[in-house]
């Protein structure tokens, strides 16, 4: 693994509005959402890529909140982590 995205990447997001997180690797890596609490979740393989897609529960709203996504990764004898991080406001819709 290189790299882990979590888009997007901006300080104000509407409830409904979906966090994408993406990383490559070989295996691909397990994606983990945190937290994800009340958020309805997606993932899949695309081309090497691994991603997860989380929306934003309305439980979320008025509030700042710090979304981390974790990816991991074995190969060989080792066990590798990265981790992307946002944080934002939640808006209503």
């Amino acid at each position: 693994m290189r790299e882990v995205r979590l888009t997007p990447n901006k300080t104000q997001i509407h409830v409904g509005e979906e966090l994408r997180c993406s990383a490559h690797g070989n295996p691909s890596p397990r994606l983990t959402f945190s937290p994800a609490a009340g958020a309805q979740q997606t993932e899949g393989l695309d081309g090497g890529e691994a991603w997860k897609k989380m929306m934003v529960p309305a439980e979320w709203r008025g509030k700042r909140r710090t979304v981390s996504c974790k990816a991991v990764n074995t190969l060989d004898d080792g066990v590798y982590e990265m981790t992307a991080n946002a944080t934002f406001t939640v808006l209503g819709r």
